[in-house]
């Protein structure tokens, strides 16, 4: 596997005449780069550490959403209609 600019790619998209966008004609042509710069391409390997990491933020991430879904979605428990004038013997 390697990993490839999306700068690059996309001007490698741009030279043919047709602008079709579906992901059939979209790994066709992803595949066309790979033959066609084969020599160039470097075979990509994550690094554990990384991959961990990007593991735990995207739980944390999942986790405070959730967290804030369910907050936002909670009823406020009923309260007295004068609770804010408890100090004055309502």
């Amino acid at each position: 596997m390697a990993v490839i600019n999306p700068f690059e790619m996309k001007e490698y998209r741009c030279q043919g005449l047709r602008r079709v966008k579906t992901d059939k004609q979209d790994a066709i042509t992803i595949s066309n780069y790979g033959i066609d710069h084969w020599y160039r391409l470097k075979d990509y390997k994550a690094e554990e550490s990384v991959y961990a990491e990007l593991k735990l933020l995207g739980r944390q991430y999942r986790h405070y959403m959730r967290m804030r879904v369910e907050s936002v979605f909670l009823p406020v428990p009923h309260r007295p209609k004068c609770w804010y004038r408890k100090r004055s013997g309502c």
